[in-house]
């Protein structure tokens, strides 16, 4: 009988964590996690009590030294940093890193865990591309802290699902932030570099929320007052007159079936949208519970096949349970009132479209097993670099003024509501975990009964009676014959 000492056991565990951290498969576009690496008070050898850098510094992620002439170094992964090192121009130089000033949430404090835009040259871009993901991306990159976030993962989480759905309209890789001043270089924590895939296709967005002077569209939808919010294109990419042209088109007339009144109208559709993406957009949304940002959807229009869809970006930070204000309701669906699913779920061909793909997925990506295996490890991945982030922002993290969640009303039976905070990394990670299994159980029943909740009224109603008329109308004729033939014998 073999009997194994505690610290042997904790060895045969890492080497088992080694292997199959080894044959973990991940989307393309985002970077394959390495086995985790050991974690502890080691993280912070490299830092003194200000967080200023000590040479020898080095990291598992990239690095990116923001200069105070708004200048942007990346550094490799693994790379012992130095003063001396630092003072000196890299080949990953060359990038324009702009603060963002907003806050993250209303009524909140703005953030001192910024979030900055990157702006690189062509041949900069396609090199860092190539480097971080081995893929064409353009020049226009984000890089964001997720201030809100304190598991450091939503973000990451959500787009490489998407990317391998194929619906993600970012590529996503780790790195950690140092701002440079008088004093040294300052460290600033994880962050998320997010840079748009360059897939040839073009993008536009529904509300003009980056307040920029950009291209309304002139659709259906915007002219008849349907939507609180109006699209407007493109914002990436420059299109030529004829491509916007074939845009707005398409667009218009996606809006006209997709709001007319007349089935005949109505059931053309899916002639204008690519189903599985518009189909897979909804569930991952739906189980992230990120309902805010699909009512400012960002679109992708293929100008060969003239159809579009919606893409997921990086703005899952209030997923998952983690709005300020009101908690996640996991026994409803909330993506059946925003842009176009508030009248796509009244056809029965889409709903039936719908369950089917939900129940593809839940079964292999988004089985409840499978995020929990894939949330642990990101999270093991992280390792050191989640504990200097934490150790960083520890007093938010804690505080109430920026990090407090509001409990939901107390339960039926007296007891109190819910505490939705959570005071550890572990703990952050199984509130993911949790919430996550909790919806996405509903969501089975919640979408084979949308029939029965809307009763599929309106526009697609005509279509469902005569649907029932004809089986109506079958079952007599059926049970006629059958009565008819027994009198006979």
């Amino acid at each position: 009988m073999l009997i194994l000492t505690a610290k042997k056991k904790l060895l045969l565990s890492l080497c088992v964590t080694t292997v199959l951290c080894g044959f973990l498969q991940y989307p393309a576009g985002a970077e394959t996690l390495p086995p985790a690496e050991p974690a502890g008070e080691a993280a912070l050898d490299r830092l003194d009590d200000r967080f200023l850098m000590e040479d020898g510094f080095r990291s598992h992620l990239p690095v990116v030294i923001l200069r105070e002439d708004a200048a942007a170094d990346f550094y490799g992964e693994g790379e012992a940093l130095s003063a001396g090192l630092l003072a000196k121009p890299t080949d990953m130089s060359g990038g324009y890193a702009q603060r963002w000033s907003e806050s993250g949430a209303d009524g909140r404090p703005d953030r001192e865990k910024a979030d900055y835009s990157l702006q690189f040259s062509e041949e900069t871009a396609a090199a860092l591309g190539t480097r971080l993901w081995d893929s064409p991306v353009r020049d226009e990159w984000y890089l964001l802290g997720g201030m809100y976030d304190k598991s450091l993962m939503r973000n990451y989480l959500a787009l490489t699902l998407a990317g391998e759905m194929g619906s993600a309209a970012y590529l996503a890789h780790y790195c950690e932030v140092f701002t440079a001043g008088e004093e040294g270089y300052r460290y600033q924590g994880v962050y998320l570099l997010a840079a748009p895939a360059d897939t040839g296709d073009y993008h536009f967005q529904r509300g003009d929320y980056w307040h920029d002077e950009r291209t309304p569209l002139d659709t259906y939808a915007t002219r008849n007052g349907l939507l609180s919010e109006g699209l407007y294109a493109p914002d990436l990419y420059e299109a030529d007159a004829a491509v916007l042209a074939g845009l707005e088109e398409t667009v218009d007339m996606a809006e006209t079936s997709i709001f007319s009144g007349d089935y005949n109208e109505f059931s053309k559709y899916s002639s204008y949208l690519d189903m599985e993406k518009v189909y897979d957009y909804f569930i991952l949304y739906e189980l992230f519970g990120n309902y805010a940002a699909a009512h400012l959807t960002h679109y992708v229009y293929d100008a060969d096949t003239h159809t579009f869809w919606p893409a997921a970006l990086a703005d899952f930070e209030f997923s998952v349970d983690n709005e300020q204000d009101a908690p996640m309701d996991f026994q409803a669906l909330g993506m059946i009132h925003t842009p176009y699913y508030s009248a796509l779920i009244k056809s029965v061909p889409f709903v039936n479209g719908l369950q089917e793909r939900y129940r593809l997925l839940s079964q292999e990506l988004l089985k409840s097993s499978n995020l929990s295996r894939r949330i642990d490890q990101i999270a093991a991945f992280l390792g050191d670099s989640q504990i200097r982030d934490w150790q960083r922002w520890q007093q938010y993290y804690d505080g109430p003024e920026m990090y407090r969640l509001d409990a939901g009303p107390p339960a039926e039976d007296g007891a109190p509501a819910f505490d939705r905070n959570t005071g550890t990394y572990a703990q952050e990670i199984n509130k993911l975990k949790v919430s996550l299994r909790q919806h996405g159980l509903y969501m089975f029943n919640g979408i084979s009964q949308l029939f029965q909740q809307k009763n599929m009224a309106g526009r697609d109603a005509s279509y469902v009676r005569n649907a029932w008329f004809l089986s109506a109308f079958l079952v007599v004729v059926f049970l006629s014959v059958r009565i008819a033939r027994r009198r006979t014998r």
